[in-house]
C-alpha cells in the first residue's frame, strides 16, 4: 500500500465546524482508495501537522475496512494487436 501524503494545498480549514479536512488517496495493487478525512483542531495548528494527522487517519480507516470510502479499480488493458491501425 502506498499512501500519498496530503499536501498543504489539499488541506482545508472549515471555520464553521472548526475542522481540518482533506480527501486522502491510498494506492494499492488493486486500485486507488479515497477517504474523506477530518479532525477537530484550532486554526493555529501548523498545516504540516494537520496534513500528517489526516494522512494517518486515512491509513487507520483503510486498515479497518469498515468506513466510507471511494474505490477506483485499475482497468484491465486489452491485448495490443501490434499493427498500430485503428481500422478493424
Amino acid at each position: 500500500m502506498q499512501i500519498k501524503t496530503v499536501a498543504a494545498l489539499d488541506v482545508r480549514y472549515n471555520a464553521g465546524s472548526g475542522m481540518f479536512e482533506a480527501l486522502v488517496s491510498l494506492q494499492t495493487d488493486d486500485g486507488i482508495f479515497r477517504y474523506p478525512c477530518m479532525f477537530d483542531g484550532n486554526i493555529n495548528v501548523p498545516i504540516s501537522i494537520a496534513a500528517h494527522r489526516l494522512t494517518q487517519q486515512a491509513k487507520s480507516r483503510h486498515e479497518a475496512r469498515s468506513d466510507l470510502r471511494a474505490f477506483r479499480k485499475y482497468a484491465k488493458t486489452a491485448p495490443h494487436s501490434g499493427n498500430g491501425s485503428l481500422a478493424a
